[in-house]
């Protein structure tokens, strides 16, 4: 009786250990088949890019996602998987934005962002908002430099539009997304990442808030575009 009580407090002691592990580790079968998805994204994403796998790889218990790390064209990146989403992020080690070259990213902002508004009129893109943020640092300042939509690539160059929500459907938004991210390539414009997205108003009782309805970041290589959830 004795023996039979303590293989069975054994079993769940062991069941409580696999499940706490898990629960803050991941399992090796879904985190297998994690990597194997998201180095399927990588290499269909930035075909014919140099490509370097990092040695790091890991699970985020905090939202249940696996992680790991590309160096892409000799920029670092790390790539996360949460269910069938891809999620992508430009690492910046070696920038400190303490050393911000304050007037010219403020002249560059404004030149980007009037150029931007610009060409979404111009191919009557139905936007809410849309920013272009370039981050100038003082070793990478030109104080002489006039803006353009093609700058060094070693600066950090940001768009953010809102898209008009207008009840569209996913696949007509990741269309919509899409077509900027040819309108911005077509006109040679540098940027680091892009971010779309679009807003609609919920109405709970009495009163009505803004949620997002759909998110999309992408890059200029960036071969098909994803929500993100």
């Amino acid at each position: 009786m004795k023996r039979n009580l303590f293989i069975s407090l054994a079993v769940i002691v062991c069941m409580l250990v696999l499940f706490l592990y898990v629960s803050f580790n991941g399992n090796f079968i879904t985190k297998s088949m994690a990597m194997k998805k998201i180095e399927e994204y990588v290499m269909t994403t930035y075909a014919g890019s140099d490509i370097t796998k990092g040695d790091a790889s890991g699970f985020n218990f905090k939202d249940a996602s696996y992680y790991t790390y590309y160096t892409i064209d000799k920029r670092e990146y790390s790539f996360s998987i949460r269910g069938a989403i891809v999620l992508q992020e430009r690492i910046y080690t070696d920038v400190d934005y303490s050393a911000l070259h304050e007037a010219q990213t403020a002249a560059f902002t404004n030149s980007g962002t009037a150029w931007l508004h610009e060409q979404l009129k111009r191919a009557n893109v139905p936007v809410e908002s849309a920013y272009y943020s370039a981050y100038v640092f003082k070793d990478l300042a030109d104080n002489t430099a006039v803006w353009k939509p093609t700058l060094s690539d070693e600066l950090r160059i940001v768009v953010d539009i809102e898209l008009a929500y207008t009840k569209q459907s996913e696949e007509a938004f990741l269309q919509q997304a899409t077509n900027i991210q040819q309108l911005l390539n077509a006109n040679g414009l540098t940027y680091t990442e892009a971010a779309v997205y679009a807003r609609r108003d919920v109405r709970s009782g009495s009163d009505t808030h803004s949620e997002v309805a759909y998110t999309t970041v992408f890059t200029p290589t960036t071969k098909q575009l994803n929500s993100i959830k």
